[in-house]
């Protein structure tokens, strides 16, 4: 899986099923999904879930650390160590 790829993804997912008021090329991967675009506990929920069914990959409570959740860059990252 190419980590371009990834990141385009997830930014489609932000802006077409998660509804963020931001167009693709204005979201930076490297920003706080929480601080800089407003994600809240439900989104990043409903963010998840699409994640899941696109990269068929699991988010196990257990495994989740809230560094894991903060930008797009670490959930890309830990796509791609989970689809491995």
């Amino acid at each position: 899986m190419d980590k371009n790829k990834i990141i385009k993804k997830i930014k489609e997912i932000l802006v077409d099923e998660i509804l963020v008021p931001f167009k693709e090329k204005d979201i930076d991967s490297s920003e706080s999904l929480i601080k800089t675009y407003g994600i809240d506990s439900i989104q990043m929920m409903e963010l998840l879930v699409c994640l899941e069914d696109e990269f068929k990959v699991s988010f196990e409570e257990e495994n989740i650390e809230i560094e894991i959740l903060n930008s797009i860059d670490s959930l890309t990252d830990f796509i791609l160590k989970k689809s491995k």
